[in-house]
């Protein structure tokens, strides 16, 4: 009810009794001073004597009676002064009359105000009651319905912090004028709790203990519904001591040769219970390599190539996280330089064929010791038929191995040596073995006898005199490359290479005889005379190149020197080089008649005879005059 409200049992009478005192202090003077200014006029039309005596006169004639002269001095003099500054007066000696004269003057000007303020003063009163009654209509209205409160929520701190092991909970004060609630946040929520006092004006904050890490967790306090900023309290609980744990690795320190080190143990001791470990080496530790064991792992190392010492670590680390890893220095001198004495050949072993004119090239290389090379038998004896040629420097270090023909007929397969020594005392000496089989390039299996070759063709090449090195004796020589065959061939020139088909006997011979001169009539012919079968002919006159292979291959359409060659179904069966023997060469006109008496490496004698013209190709270079005659000649071919 609004007559109950306190608020206005405490206002409305202070409210009006302000405004009694407010209307009391502005107008109780003036209106004292009115009653006084009414007495005095009322003496003044009686006749009466003012109260002022001694013959004096305050406006017009007698103011006043003596009847209400007391009257009129006490209105009028309290009206001014009031009772204490009328005596003051008077204990002053003060002339009153003249005090009453100024008074006189002053109640009529405020008579006057008065008079003409009166209508205000009406209409200002009016104006007070109003206020009054709204001052009191507000008091009720705010009485039946209170002003709402702005939402409020604060916290009493926004950090906890807490021991790890067996720290108390922990309250937090909370102030608001609105419903609230707190949540832990969900990373911390299986360690950190967070409740409401009973009360409702805080929170209660707790932990479980902690293992050998600091943790961080936040609590959040916000408003249910009103829209007011959460806060936040910081949660920070201490780390606490790890479990002793033994964790040992023995060796700590391992230390390796440069090359062909052994591997070497580590033994790990770990008793976590349910704990295991793994080890790896660093990332630069790419040479050395870790293969673990029941309770312990084996540690290998690459051959170090450089002079340089190296090292890296093993790592060993535990399944648990809150036991620190540990480490296995392991350091690698660097290769060591000893002295060294090494070939390029492997085997050690070289082998020649009787006739090969070949070299073997063998490098070198040697550290810290010098070398020498010689031959042996194997019994300290030198071996003449081995050529060796030793270069050593600061440029190349190399031997060339070269052997002499082992051409004699029916000479045997032998056997040589080639011993590198070096200086330096711990070094042993390298021996390469030489081998060099007999003429066995032959594969008939005995004697051969030609008697049905018809046809030859003779490419024949023409070379300028060559002077000698003296610069005295000219050599004249030509070039007869004579290919016969028999009836049963057929020489094949529609493709490249040439070809002989079919089955018979053929021969190629390489010749040279005297250097036939260059004639306007175009005729030439081979020399009559014997021509013999010489290993080097060196372009001498009346010799025939020995036959030889190349590089091991012996090619039937283009064999080097001077070869037998049986032929069947278009494919060589048999052949056998020239080595020696001679051939004999009479002309009759057009007509040859060529001897045959020759032998192969292996000692088979191949003989007979061919009887026929030469189909020739003739080629001079460079192109020369002929001896003996005058005027240029062109050259060519015949």
């Amino acid at each position: 009810m609004p007559g109950s409200c306190p608020v206005v049992r405490r206002s409305v009478p202070d409210m009006l009794s302000g405004i009694a005192g407010f209307v009391r202090g502005r107008f109780g003077r003036a209106a004292g001073m009115a009653v006084g200014c009414a007495g005095y006029r009322d003496c003044r039309k009686s006749g009466r004597r003012p109260l002022f005596g001694g013959g004096r006169r305050i406006g017009c004639g007698t103011l006043f009676s003596d009847a209400f002269r007391p009257m009129c001095e006490i209105y009028a003099v309290r009206a001014l002064f009031g009772p204490s500054d009328a005596w003051f007066c008077k204990k002053m000696g003060l002339p009153i009359a003249r005090v009453c004269k100024i008074i006189y003057f002053c109640i009529e000007d405020i008579r006057y105000i008065v008079t003409y303020f009166k209508p205000l003063i009406a209409n200002l009163m009016k104006k007070i009651v109003s206020l009054v009654a709204a001052a009191c209509a507000l008091a009720f209205v705010a009485c039946d319905k209170p002003t709402e409160s702005e939402p409020t929520l604060t916290v009493g701190s926004t950090s906890l912090t807490f021991e790890a092991v067996g720290s108390p909970a922990q309250n937090v004060g909370v102030t608001s004028n609105v419903e609230w609630k707190c949540t832990v946040a969900e990373s911390a929520a299986a360690w950190l709790m967070a409740v409401k006092t009973d009360s409702g004006d805080g929170i209660t904050v707790s932990v479980t203990d902690n293992g050998p890490e600091q943790r961080v967790g936040k609590i959040t306090v916000e408003a249910v519904s009103a829209k007011v900023k959460a806060k936040e309290i910081t949660v920070t609980q201490k780390a606490g001591e790890a479990e002793a744990v033994e964790f040992t690795l023995t060796p700590d320190k391992l230390e390796f040769v440069g090359e062909s080190a052994p591997a070497q143990e580590v033994t790990v001791v770990l008793d976590g219970e349910g704990m295991t470990w793994k080890a790896a080496p660093e990332a630069d530790g790419t040479w050395a390599h870790v293969e673990a064991g029941d309770g312990k792992f084996t540690v290998t190392v690459d051959d170090n190539p450089s002079t340089s010492p190296r090292a890296t670590r093993i790592v060993v680390t535990p399944s648990d996280e809150s036991v620190a890893a540990k480490s296995v220095t392991v350091t690698q001198n660097g290769k060591e330089i000893k002295p060294s004495l090494s070939v390029t050949m492997d085997p050690l072993e070289c082998s020649f064929r009787y006739n090969d004119i070949s070299v073997y090239r063998c490098n070198v290389e040697a550290v810290l010791t010098d070398w020498t090379a010689g031959t042996s038998d194997g019994a300290g004896n030198l071996v003449p038929w081995i050529n060796l040629t030793v270069v050593n420097n600061d440029d190349e270090a190399y031997i060339g191995i070269g052997v002499d023909a082992n051409d004699e007929p029916g000479a045997p397969e032998r056997t040589g040596y080639v011993v590198i020594t070096p200086t330096a005392e711990e070094l042993e000496p390298i021996t390469i073995t030489v081998k060099q089989g007999g003429p066995t390039l032959s594969t008939l299996t005995g004697p051969v006898e030609i008697t049905d070759m018809t046809n030859v063709i003779c490419n024949v090449d023409f070379f300028p005199n060559t002077p000698e090195a003296d610069g005295g004796d000219t050599r004249l020589s030509a070039t007869w490359d004579m290919y016969i065959w028999g009836t049963g061939l057929e020489y094949d020139t529609s493709g490249w290479p040439y070809v002989y088909r079919g089955s018979g006997n053929r021969l190629k011979l390489s010749v040279y005889s005297t250097k036939i001169p260059h004639n306007d009539d175009n005729e030439y012919y081979l020399p009559d005379g014997e021509y013999t079968v010489v290993r080097n002919s060196d372009n001498q006159p009346n010799t025939i190149t020995y036959g030889q292979d190349n590089l091991g291959v012996v090619d039937p359409i283009f064999p080097m020197g001077s070869w037998y060659f049986d032929t069947q179904n278009d494919a060589a069966v048999a052949q056998a080089p020239l080595a020696g023997g001679k051939m004999t060469v009479q002309r009759n006109g057009e007509v040859y008649t060529l001897t045959f008496d020759f032998t192969d490496d292996a000692g088979n004698a191949i003989t007979g005879t061919c009887t026929a013209t030469f189909n020739m190709t003739v080629t001079y270079n460079p192109p020369e005059p002929p001896l003996g005659g005058g005027g240029e000649d062109d050259g060519g071919v015949v």
